[in-house]
């Protein structure tokens, strides 16, 4: 997955807009949800009209999808509000969702916290669990865990962890043709790294 803002701005970013962003991803990780209408307009001092033109060019640039049913914020990059196989779990005991198996490495970046990630196997569901301390790799179980990154600028349903190289060809040779690149665990942690940091080079954090 791409990370949000790839494309360059028409006429640069609003202030609401990125104080909206910067809220989403302030409090997703400590809520296990986006934040109400209500909790953003109390906290950033902005009227409804506001947020919305801030939520609507957000999507636009990929940061979050909007739920068609509310207009309120669905998915928030790299959190999900609903349960998926990918939980990043906090050393405070806080957990939350993320999309796919790379965005999970870009929450140590953009929290500046050491974090647990519990995931399983694409193929077998295997339990997977690793350890990020001090934004590195320090404990993988099991130690043989590599990613499939289909590289999709959004929607990511295919990048997922494998408990081993013989398990990831298997499911490939099941899937012929579906794009992506296998990846080590260290260079999914540096495609969440280089995300984060543009994220918080746009955001000015």
């Amino acid at each position: 997955m791409e990370s949000p803002f790839s494309q360059p701005f028409a006429d640069g970013p609003t202030e609401p807009m990125l104080s909206v962003y910067r809220y989403v991803l302030e409090t997703f990780p400590m809520l296990g949800r986006a934040p109400t209408l209500a909790e953003t307009k109390r906290n950033l001092g902005l009227d409804e009209r506001a947020i919305a033109d801030a939520l609507k060019s957000l999507e636009e640039y990929d940061a979050l999808k909007l739920d068609p049913a509310t207009g309120w914020i669905g998915d928030a990059y790299p959190y999900s509000p609903s349960e998926t196989r990918h939980e990043v779990v906090f050393r405070s005991g806080k957990r939350v969702y993320c999309m796919c198996a790379i965005d999970c490495f870009y929450v140590p970046f953009l929290t500046g916290s050491d974090v647990t990630i519990y995931s399983t196997c694409h193929l077998c569901e295997r339990a997977i669990e690793i350890q990020v301390a001090g934004q590195k790799v320090l404990v993988v179980e099991p130690s043989s865990t590599l990613v499939w990154d289909s590289d999709a600028p959004y929607d990511c349903p295919t990048t997922n962890f494998f408990c081993c190289e013989a398990h990831l060809r298997e499911w490939r040779d099941r899937t012929p043709g579906e794009p992506g690149t296998a990846r080590s665990l260290d260079g999914a942690l540096e495609r969440g790294r280089a995300a984060a940091v543009q994220i918080r080079r746009v955001l000015g954090v």
